[in-house]
């Protein structure tokens, strides 16, 4: 489905379907779609759908299959979980279509409030149409009016879902950097959550060669932090903690990092940035975390590239830490985990995991990043029982900062994962949102960073 979606966006677009007699008097309907070509701006397709208002969700199908004959995709060909989505009528209930459309048009213009109203209405309607309940969860109870505002909004709409089980919030740093590069706007969205494998449970591990007795190896834990300056009064400072295979980061003959990611996807690389090890811990496992930054001050970037072409050329740092993931969760007891050191300064408060419910209690965190100092960060969550991500994500429930004109706990995100063998450690990324002044005025900005914490 992702490729799917992926080969639409690149090579064209559609122009969303207009419903020109929009009453729910009319009787006669009339649908017209447009194909263009996001490249060149020229029209590739197209098709126009009549008839009464009965037939109107029948008609509405054609124009999806019009649709993916203009762009060239032989819909038999295509996965059987993908054509039945593409063939399911989420409602046949005129009034409730008319709803969830007023709900998506809301949505696009950062009313929330009334969006959700429209897909409650929707689902009053007709009680199946299980697409406009979801959206109704997702949806955060208030509009919109500036970018901190929306941040908070779009991550309230995040821990609605994720609390709903209907997503979980992800940052993909590599995708991120390339986007601040490009000058673009960077948000933490939702997505759905990846089915978990059955019956493979070493198909995400990176295998030993031939003839090795040991176990599977367990995945890489790198936790990333990047920060821009967008303008005078917008810094955006990006973080996330994630399990890599082991394939997917690369080291000198010296040992330091100096790539990771795929070079199929995006593939970050040390180049000749400076790196500088910071410091570094051992676990109780005997296994090491360490942690240091890839610096270009000398003019020397690093750079992302995909299938070998280089797409950005980044600086002025990137922070990492890296250490070896869980290879399996313990199925019973609990253990508080606390601050052991990062990237982070005067870090207090604790990590409390229950391993038989697997939820995951921050409590009382407090850290410095740069001049600002938070305090009273409190959180619960669960973590991913998937074997190689043995992640958790999740927003902050409370907190307080000094340093900052204004700060939104909720709208301010934390990752993790678990290290060692025996779950002795948890690698935790924090990305918070936050108002402060300057030289240069008010400055909207995220702040952000990554700690580890050792279980006690």
């Amino acid at each position: 489905m992702n490729k799917f979606k992926l080969w639409l966006a690149k090579s064209a677009c559609c122009v969303p379907l207009l419903l020109l007699n929009n009453t729910l008097l009319a009787e006669d309907f009339a649908l017209e779609s447009a194909i263009i070509n996001s490249t060149t701006q020229q029209a590739i397709g197209g098709t126009k759908e009549t008839g009464s208002i009965n037939q109107f969700f029948v008609a509405q199908k054609k124009v999806v299959y019009s649709a993916l004959q203009g762009l060239g995709v032989d819909f038999d060909q295509l996965p059987a979980s993908i054509k039945r989505k593409i063939e399911k009528f989420h409602t046949t209930n005129f009034e409730a279509f008319h709803m969830f459309s007023m709900g998506l048009d809301a949505q696009d213009q950062g009313k929330f409030a009334e969006a959700k109203a429209f897909f409650e209405k929707a689902i009053e309607l007709d009680p199946d149409f299980g697409l406009a309940g979801d959206l109704s969860v997702a949806m955060p109870p208030t509009n919109v009016q500036g970018k901190v505002q929306l941040r908070a909004a779009i991550t309230q709409a995040s821990k609605n879902a994720a609390s709903a089980g209907k997503a979980s919030i992800e940052v993909d740093m590599s995708k991120a950097m390339a986007a601040l590069a490009a000058g673009r706007n960077v948000v933490v969205g939702t997505k759905e959550n990846a089915p978990r494998p059955e019956n493979k449970p070493g198909e995400a591990f990176t295998s030993n060669e031939a003839g090795d007795e040991s176990d599977f190896l367990p995945p890489n834990v790198i936790g990333l932090s990047y920060e821009q300056l967008v303008n005078a009064n917008a810094v955006v400072s990006i973080a996330s903690v994630n399990a890599v295979d082991k394939d997917n980061i690369g080291y000198t003959a010296q040992g330091e990092l100096e790539s990771f990611g795929s070079s199929e996807a995006l593939l970050a690389q040390r180049n000749n940035a400076s790196n500088s090890v910071i410091d570094s811990l051992t676990l109780a496992d005997g296994s090491t975390v360490q942690w240091g930054a890839w610096n270009s001050a000398d003019g020397n970037a690093f750079s992302l590239t995909k299938e070998g072409q280089t797409i950005a050329n980044l600086q002025p740092e990137l922070r990492y830490m890296i250490g070896e993931g869980t290879r399996q969760l313990p199925g019973t007891g609990s253990a508080t985990f606390t601050p052991a050191g990062g990237h982070l300064n005067n870090v207090s408060g604790n990590i409390n995991v229950d391993f038989v419910n697997r939820t995951v209690q921050l409590n009382e965190l407090g850290f410095d990043i740069g001049d600002i100092s938070f305090a009273g960060l409190n959180s619960s969550t669960t973590y991913d029982d998937n074997v190689l991500s043995q992640g958790f994500n999740g927003n902050f429930e409370s907190g307080s900062c000094i340093g900052c004109r204004s700060f939104s706990a909720e709208a301010s995100t934390y990752t993790g994962n678990f290290l060692g063998n025996n779950a002795d450690g948890v690698m935790l990324s924090t990305m918070m949102t936050t108002v402060s002044d300057n030289q240069a005025g008010t400055v909207d900005a995220t702040v952000s960073g990554t700690h580890v914490f050792i279980k006690q």
